[in-house]
């Protein structure tokens, strides 16, 4: 996903970039190169606050995301939605796992299958952007922390580009911006 957002709290946030051999049990295609960002937050309020913002897989608009097509059930294993990422890169993705245990965890896994609709194959072309992915997997985790005052965030993605360098910064800036917004409208950042 692309969203060039602003970092609303760049210092709140540590996001790694480490290599990886494969997504999921495949390797990434001839002339790609496999990458992966994860981006961790603590936000000042407890999961139960947080719950109800995120629950849905079809609703991203906390993503920044309007989805234009769904597939299946909402937070079923195997549903789709699709949604133009950034306003240049058309995508469907798939449900593959989600717990919610609230107050203790909520997880989240999902993975690019597609262009604007599930016919469409990858790879998939951001020309503007000057980047394509091939296949991409994303996932986050919700925990309480600090006594369940605070809500800690880790959002992570690994994908196959042609371009490691903007598809990193696509994906960073993709998690980051939602997570600072979140932080914002939810009382910012904690270090407990």
């Amino acid at each position: 996903m692309i969203a060039y957002i602003p970092f609303l709290a760049a210092l709140a946030a540590s996001v790694s970039a480490a290599p990886a051999p494969s997504i999921g049990s495949r390797s990434c295609a001839s002339g790609f190169t496999a990458g992966s960002t994860s981006t961790t937050i603590t936000l000042a309020v407890p999961m139960g606050t947080i719950a109800p913002v995120i629950q849905s897989f079809f609703n991203a608009t906390w993503e920044g995301i309007t989805v234009t097509s769904t597939n299946g059930t909402d937070n079923k294993i195997g549903s789709t939605r699709s949604f133009l990422s950034g306003g240049i890169l058309p995508v469907t993705e798939q449900l593959l796992d989600s717990t919610e245990d609230s107050p203790y965890v909520i997880e989240r896994v999902w993975t690019g299958i597609g262009g604007a609709t599930r016919g469409d194959t990858l790879p998939i072309t951001a020309p503007s952007a000057n980047f394509t992915i091939d296949s991409w997997t994303e996932s986050f985790t919700l925990s309480p922390t600090c006594s369940f005052k605070a809500t800690e965030w880790t959002w992570s993605a690994s994908y196959c580009t042609n371009n490691n360098t903007v598809a990193h910064e696509a994906y960073t800036a993709a998690h980051t911006g939602p997570l600072d917004a979140l932080a914002a409208t939810y009382g910012n950042t904690t270090s407990c």
